[in-house]
Order: structure tokens, then sequence, then C-alpha cells
């Protein structure tokens, strides 16, 4: 291959990612633009790879097969419109029912869009390419022709599919409906489809997506109407308690219990309030809130006409006396003819029995002084009124108490055995059937029969409940005290006894497999073990200890004196320690790591470690068994390890030096850029001050039409330099990390209104309708009104700008919700002429356009989309935008809000012009004005005086302060930098001052 082949089909790997069907996509669009040629003179291709590359949409074949739609036939294009609102795939005769058209008319409709790329045809169903095929798709449809059309779908599928069909269907049709939920008006319909939403919400709790399942069953619940507890009070109930369940099972506890207290308080019967509290118990008891899952048992138990003795004298009295009633309710029977007992057929007893066998467990864990009088109770109230789906469980119970305490050992097995063919012929008891299996065979089989006889039922146990539980569970959560000390005793000794027999039968087959397999593992890993008789001083090794420093092994005892001079000489003297300190006997065990010479002259680090099996009366060792590895390998790598180690500290601290003065050269530069943009800022804010000031005394002075005319632009040019003042201003607040997001209460629908109110005028000029739409996020929120209101304003100034005709639609969505935290995004929606794809990169960095020849005709400089970016980020969310050329833009960005706290305050219209309130409450207030500048001194005498004020003026700070310690002022005015003294010293020093002079005065400072 040539190299510049190669280079093409690196280029074809790169934008395909090696997928054939997207590589013959890319080269067929290259033919297609003459990027890539055949030459049939010469026979071979020719391309320019530089052009290639240049072509922004090869960066992605998605992209560039997304580019293909625009250019399909009108009838191939709606086709594809409406299988994007089916989903990423669909069968023929799903996708022509939609459209209205034959299979045939379909796929002659869909084959250029086949053919292009964007859509796959398969044996029975069509399927789009990519997800952002079928999202390019989708967004082709407008907004509202996209609800229209889920609609008509949604309607269409619950037509075409028989009533034995739907349920398997219904996620297909749900969804439909749901995405245009707010179309549908009927009465009629709005009931169907809740009840569809229901039906695919118990499907998907069947699945255990419970997330999926919350999810159906709250737009169930939103379509009830208003007064639904009177209306379909059952359907009602049945959401709260499902919707309740999936909640706290996807974490929302404190939205399950809510949802659950408003069951209970909206309950018509006492049945209705027992159902609820089961489930609390059952959500409770999930968590590990075991009291408080009882307390629920206990609350529903009492609904239902069942209490429980409150103290120990009580319960012992009560216990007595169930357990005498129980032979009274057999009335004759046999304890075995209670499995012939039918199922209670009234809806109260089956729900008291279920609510007696939820509660079992967590009597004995949380009242055992109950426990035997509520196993009695269980059992009388079965017996009394009939059995329900867990009555088996019951019974098992109470044979446990038999056994384990009345030690009536017969009839306690003549009721676990009836417990077990109950459970057997109840349908609905096959979730506790293991379990009662397992307690028959443990605690009741083994004090009447032989052990044997219980392994088939705990293979049944251990089959039904898919885990092994255990084979002796002496103090489980039913059979306490079953096993007493002499039974326990017993046990003991038939199982030594079974131990010593079978250890007696294996012993010498398993020790010599246990010697070769030892042996085999050390001549593996080179391990050298020896054998060294200190009494004696006899010394022995394995073969493996000698070859492994390259020495002939050697039989019989070592010389272990030629062992000691191969040490290298520096580790002798640790050598000679080791060993005085094992024959004085002050060390029975030792380890030591030492070089030892090898056959070839090198020495090899050593690892020795020995142990000492025999010592005589003293303690000290005299016969020591041990071993010796190479771990010369693990030495170099641990001194290679320890260079490495000191090179890092040193070229880390070296480092860690150039950040540091990094940082502090970072510092300083901020601090000067802050300071050098706060004392601009200043500078240039206070001739804006003053231009703005004179502008408006001199309109208020009556002045000709002409003039008037003039100011008025005067007015609006200062206001517009002012507001880039300002952005530059937030945006190094932003950038120093010193700009702080407020967390108050606000109105939602106060700042979105505030927000179209401010450009009324501009967009009534233009004829372009301005909508606001809180899409159902919650008014009242809790989080910085002030900079959302200012990135809505950013983004709703461009849209006006940008805007010749059409509509601005400004809306917030609820993205996600967490207890009190919401994720909301708002947009802004507009019908301007659009952003080129290729400018959208750079929109949201500072002091950039996305095309120069627009700033020339709509003016900007670039900072609000990026102030409008950095303060998202800042509320915890982001911003972006999509827009097409020529068809408008949306701009977005999310923000972390939570829920405002308390009651939402009403919203006051403010009527009375703020001069005409000033003068009426303030009107001969006294005054003290600090600014230095004598202009803004005029602007601001004059607008004080025309209210009614009294004003003094301070020429600089120290002057300030002396007056304000010598007169008795009601507001202080202050500029933030003046000669002598600025604001926040002045501050201080007025405070100082007037705290001195003048202690029982209340006075204001602003600045």
């Amino acid at each position: 291959m040539t190299t510049r082949a190669l280079d093409l089909s690196q280029l074809v790997h790169e934008r395909t990612g090696g997928n054939p069907f997207f590589a013959i996509q890319f080269l067929t669009a290259l033919t297609e633009e003459k990027l890539l040629t055949f030459d049939a003179g010469t026979g071979g291709w020719y391309w320019d790879l530089g052009s290639i590359r240049a072509k922004r949409y090869t960066d992605n074949v998605v992209d560039l097969i997304v580019g293909k739609l625009g250019r399909l036939p009108s009838e191939t294009l709606e086709a594809l419109k409406q299988f994007a609102c089916l989903g990423n795939a669909a069968d023929f005769g799903t996708l022509a029912t939609v459209c209205g058209q034959s299979e045939e008319a379909l796929h002659a409709a869909l084959w250029d869009a086949v053919r292009a790329g964007p859509i796959l045809r398969q044996s029975t169903t069509y399927a789009f390419l990519h997800d952002r095929v079928q999202e390019a798709a989708y967004e082709l449809f407008p907004e509202a022709r996209r609800k229209e059309l889920h609609l008509k779908i949604g309607r269409l599928l619950l037509a075409q599919y028989p009533q034995d069909v739907l349920a398997e269907r219904v996620f297909d049709i749900v969804d439909q409906f749901n995405r245009s939920v707010e179309l549908v008006t009927d009465a009629e319909e709005r009931v169907a489809l809740r009840r569809i939403n229901t039906v695919a919400a118990r499907r998907a709790r069947a699945a255990a997506a419970y997330a999926s399942g919350r999810r159906y069953l709250a737009q169930a619940m939103g379509l009830l109407p208003a007064d639904h507890w009177n209306e379909c009070y059952v359907e009602s109930l049945a959401l709260f308690l499902e919707l309740a369940e999936c909640e706290y099972l996807v974490g929302n506890h404190q939205r399950a219990d809510a949802l659950l207290t408003a069951a209970l308080e909206t309950a018509r019967s006492q049945l209705d309030r027992a159902k609820a509290y089961r489930l609390r118990l059952r959500l409770y008891q999930l968590s590990g809130r075991f009291p408080e899952a009882l307390e629920a048992a206990f609350e529903a138990l009492r609904f239902l006409g069942v209490t429980f003795p409150a103290v120990d004298e009580d319960a012992r009295v009560a216990t007595e006396a169930e357990f005498d009633l129980v032979p009274e309710n057999l009335r004759g029977r046999r304890i075995e003819d209670l499995a012939d007992i039918p199922l209670a057929s009234d809806a109260e007893t089956r729900t008291l029995i279920g609510l007696l066998a939820d509660a079992t467990p967590l009597v004995f864990l949380v009242r055992p002084d109950i426990w035997m009088f509520f196993t009695a109770k269980a059992v009388n109230i079965c017996l009394q009124r009939g059995h329900g789906d867990e009555s088996s469980h019951l019974y098992a119970a109470y044979a446990m108490a038999l056994a384990g305490d009345i030690r009536n050992i017969l009839t306690a097995q003549k009721f676990s055995e009836m417990a077990i063919e109950l459970n057997a012929r109840t349908p609905g008891a096959g979730p506790v059937r293991g379990v009662g299996l397992f307690l028959h065979s443990i605690a009741i089989i083994g004090w009447c029969k032989h052990f044997a006889t219980s392994l088939p039922f705990l293979e049944q146990a251990f089959v039904k409940q898919t885990r092994l539980i255990g084979v002796l569970y002496l103090e489980n959560d039913l059979a306490t005290h079953a096993f007493t000390p002499d039974r326990l005793a017993i046990l003991e000794l038939l199982a030594a006894q079974a131990a010593t027999s079978l250890e007696n039968a294996l012993a010498h087959e398993a020790l010599q497999e246990r010697e070769e397999r030892l042996r085999l593992t050390l001549e593996a890993t080179r391990i050298g073990t020896w054998d060294w008789d200190v009494e004696h001083d006899q010394w022995s090794a394995s073969p493996t200890y000698y070859t492994m420093l390259g020495y002939e092994p050697t039989s019989g005892p070592g010389d272990r004196a030629a062992w000691v001079e191969r040490l290298h000489p520096d580790d002798r003297a640790l050598f000679a320690r080791k060993m005085r300190e094992v024959m004085a006997g002050s060390l029975a065990d030792y380890e030591y790591e030492a070089r030892m010479r090898h056959a070839d002259g090198t020495y090899r680090w050593q690892h020795v470690q020995g142990f000492g099996i025999k010592r005589d009366q003293e303690g000290k060792a005299t016969r020591m068994l041990g071993i010796r590895m190479d771990v010369t390998e693990r030495k170099q790598a641990e001194e290679a390890l320890l260079r490495y180690k000191n090179q890092l500290e040193e070229s880390v601290h070296q480092r860690t030096v150039e950040l540091l003065r990094a940082r502090d050269a970072a510092d300083a530069a901020n601090r000067s850029k802050s300071a050098f943009l706060a004392n601009m800022s200043h500078e240039i804010r206070t001739p804006m001050n003053a231009i703005i000031g004179l502008t408006h005394l001199l309109r208020r002075a009556s002045p000709t039409p002409q003039q008037g005319e003039r100011l008025e632009k005067i007015g609006v040019a200062a206001n517009h330099l002012l507001s880039v003042i300002n952005d530059i201003l937030d945006l190094s607040k932003i950038e120093a990390g010193k700009l702080e997001i407020e967390q108050e209460n606000f109105e939602l629908s106060a700042v979105l209104d505030h927000v179209r109110s401010l450009f009324g005028d501009a967009t009534q000029a233009k004829g372009v309708v301005i909508d606001v739409d809180p899409n159902g996020v919650p008014l009242w929120l809790r989080g910085d009104a002030t900079r959302l209101r200012q990135a809505l304003l950013n983004y709703v100034g461009n849209a006006v700008k940008f805007t010749e005709q059409g509509r601005i639609l400004v809306r917030a969505i609820l993205l996600d919700e967490r207890g009190d935290e919401l994720r909301v995004r708002f947009e802004v929606k507009d019908t301007g002429i659009g952003i080129a794809a290729d400018k959208l990169p750079s929109l949201f960095r500072a002091f950039e356009q996305a095309d120069t020849s627009t700033t020339r005709q709509y003016g900007g400089t670039g900072l609000g989309l990026a102030i409008t970016k950095r303060l998202a980020v800042l509320m915890g969310g982001d911003a972006g935008v999509q827009s097409e050329l020529g068809k408008g833009s949306t701009f977005w960005f999310s923000a972390v809000l939570h829920r405002g706290h308390g009651v939402m305050t009403a919203s006051v219209e403010r009527t009375e012009p703020a001069e005409a309130k000033l003068r009426r409450e303030f009107g001969g207030s006294r005054l003290l004005l600090a600014e230095d500048d004598p202009i803004n001194q005029e602007v601001a005498l004059e607008l004080l005086h025309a209210v009614g004020l009294a004003v003094d003026v301070a020429r600089d700070g120290r002057e300030a302060v002396e007056m304000a310690g010598r007169g008795a002022y009601d507001l202080i005015l202050m500029d933030m930098q003046m000669p002598q003294m600025n604001g926040l010293d002045n501050d201080s020093s007025v405070a100082r001052s007037r705290g001195n002079a003048h202690s029982g005065n209340d006075c204001q400072r602003i600045q």
C-alpha cells in the first residue's frame, strides 16, 4: 500500500471506527462531493486529503448521514418523521398503520432512506442506523406536531391490539400517550389512559423496574380528577399504596411515607387503613427499622380488633389463656384435619392473617416477652375465622413455641407436619414454603425421630429457598431455646464420635498425600527446608536448599559451619546474634535476611525463617525447622524503588517549589487584575453616572421635542455602556471566585414575568410575541433569583435582537427532583436568524462572537453568553444551545434550586411612584452625602432635594467622618472610592464616631 493510500485508509478508519457500513457511507459521500474520483484513462483513484479533512462533516459519519435527511424526497422525509415518533425501530405493520398507507406504499416511500443510509430494513422491521439519526428526524417535526402525532399513534395502537395482546404492548402504547398527555381532554379517554399507566406500572414492578413503575404510577395519579377521593376512591387508594411502595424501593423514603400518610388520613374503612399500615411495616422492615415496623403492625392489628399485653405480668396471664383456648377451638377436630379447612372468603380475615405472619419475626426481635402469646393468639384466630395464604407460617411458629418452651414435642410435631401439608395446598403460600420445611427439619424432627429423617426436608427447604440456610441453626428466629444443654451435650458427643471415626479412616492416606504435595510445592517454588537438632547440633537440609545456590545436594547431616563461611562478611554478625538468642533461650523462633555466596562467586540475598518444634522444661527450643528462600530480585527491586522514591521526592520538591511560585505569581496577577478592574470600573462609572444623571435632570426640565429625542439617545447609549462595564466586572468576579450564589425564597412566575415585561416594548415594536411557561415547575423556589434573572435577560436580549418576526418562548422545565432539591432547565427559544453549526463551539467563550458581521449589524460584546455559562455552573448546572441557520435557536441553561421555605408570599403590585413615596414617608429627613466628584454631587443634590430631603455634602472620606461625628443624620450615602479614605474604611470610622457621639441614634449607611 502506498503512503497516500495508507493516509486515506487511516482517515477512513478514524471517521468510521472500522464499521464497514459507515466506511461505505463515508466513501460514497466523498465520491458525491467529487473529493474522491476515478480516472478511467489511468484506471486509478485520485483524492486530495487536505480537502477531505477540511470538510467538517467528516468528523463523524453519523453526522454525515444526518445531513442527508434534508436531501431526501418529501414523501420519504414525512414517513421518516412519523417513524421517529415511534422510536428507534418499528415493525412493518405498525409503521404502515401510523403512516396511513399499505406496507407496499411504505416500502416505496422509505426506499430512498434505506439507500441513503439513515435507516436499515430487516426481515420484518425498519430500524434507524443510530440514535442520533432518529433524534434528528424527530427534531424535524415542530413540537406541537409531535404531540399531535404521539396522540394519534397512541390511539391507533390502542385500537389495533386486542385485549389479550394489549398487556404485551402496553409500554409502546402508554409512552405515546404520555408524550401528549396534555392533549387528552376527553374525560373517558383520560380514565382509559390512567388505567393503561397503571397496567404498565404493575408490569414494570413485576420485572423489578421500580423507577419505571414509579414514573407510570405518577402519571396515572396526575390523571386523577380533582375530587378523586370521592369520584374514584378505590382506584385512588390503590395508586397511592403502589406508588408509595415504588418510591420506597427507589430510595425516596420521605415521599413514600407522605403518600402512606395521605392514604391513612383518607381511608374510609379500618380494613383500608390496615392495608396501608401493612405496606408501611414491610417498607420499614426492608430498611431495618424493626421497632417502627412492629409499631405499624400493631397499629394495623388494632384497627382489626387485635391487641397485645403491655406489661410482662399481663403477658404471662394472657399467654396461658391463649394456649388453653387452642384445644377448645379445635372443637374435637384432629390437628392433621386442620389442613382441610378452606380459605376464608372475607378480605378482612385474609388481611388480618397476612399482618400476623408479617409481624411474626418482628415480635420475636422487638417484643420477645409476648412471643408465646402472639403465636397462640395467631393460631386461635386461624381456628376461629378460617385460613389465609400465610396460615401455615403461623402454625409453624406455634409448633416452634410448643417444642422450645412448652416442650410438648408430640403436639408440636403434629402442628408442624400439618403446616407443611397446608402450605402445599395453599397456592399463595409459596414465599414461606422453604422456611416451614427448614424449621420442621431442624426444630421438630430431631426430638421425635432419627436426625437422618430430616435430611429430605432440608433438601427441599434449600431448593425452595434457593440458598443454603444451614443445617444446625441453634438459636433461630422462631425456635428460641429449642436446644437445651442436655440435648446439646448429646449432639456434641455424637458429633465427636463421628469425627474421630472419619479421621481414623482417612488419616494415613491423607498424611502421605499431604507430605508428597508439600514436597512438590516446595521444589516448584524453590524453597529449601532445614532441620536443626539444637541440643546435639546436628543439621540437615532438603536438596533445594543446596541447588538454589548452585551446590550439589548432600545426603545425611550437613556441614553447618561450611554454610556459615559462605555468609557475606557484613552479615555474619547478624547471624551470630540470632544464634546466641536461640541458644540462650530468649528467642524460640527467628527470622533474618542475609547474603549468601553462590557457587559462581556472586552473593545472593536469602530469607531464613525458623520455628521451634521441641522445647525443654525451661522453654528453650531443642529442635527447629525452617525454610530458606532466594529474595535477591525482591531486594534489587526494593533498592531500585528506594532510588526512584528519592528521585521522585526530589522531583516533587522541585515541582512543588515551582508550583508555589507559579501560584503566588498567579495570585498576585489576579489581585492586580481585580484591583485594576475595580479601579477602572469606578473611574468609568463616575462620569457615566454623571452623564446618566444629568441626562435625567435635563429630561425633567421640559426640553424641546428635538432636545428630548437627543437626550433619550444619550441615555440609551450611556446605559448600554454601563451594562458593558457591569458585564466586565461580573466576569472578573466569577473568574476570581468572588461571586457568591445567594439562597433566598422567590416566586418563579415573578422572575419570568419581569423578564418578559422588560422587553415588552421592543418585541411589540417588531411584532414579535414573547411567551413564558413555568411548565409545571414549582413556583415557590429558593435560590439566587437575581442571577437567574440576569442569565435569562442575556438570553432574551439576544433573542429579541436577532428575531424579526415570529415568537420567543421563555420556559422552565423540571429535569429531576430529589426531596427538596430540584434540577431545572431554563430555555429561551426563538424563530430568529439562527447560527451556523461551525460557529456554535465558540458562543460561550468570553469576548468572542459567532460572526463578526452580526456584531457590526446588531452590536454586542460577546460577554453575555460567557457570563450566563459561568453563572449556570456556579448554580450547579450548565449551559448550551441548539440552533439551525435560518430557523431559530434554543438557548438553555440548568440550575440546582430548592423548594421555597414556608408559604409563598403574595406578589405586591407597586402603584405609587418611588419619588412620591420618598417625599411622603421621608420628607424632611437629613442626609450626609460623601462624594468627591463635583458633577455627581450636583446630580445627587438635585435628585435628593426634589423629594424633600435635607442634604449635607462631604468632599472626601475624612470630612465625612468628621461631619458624621458632629451631626445627626438619618442616612449616609458614601462613594466606595474617595480621597483620604475609601468607602469601607470610612464606614468603620463613621460607625465608631457615631457610636461615641450618638450612642442612642440609629443611622443607615449605604455605599
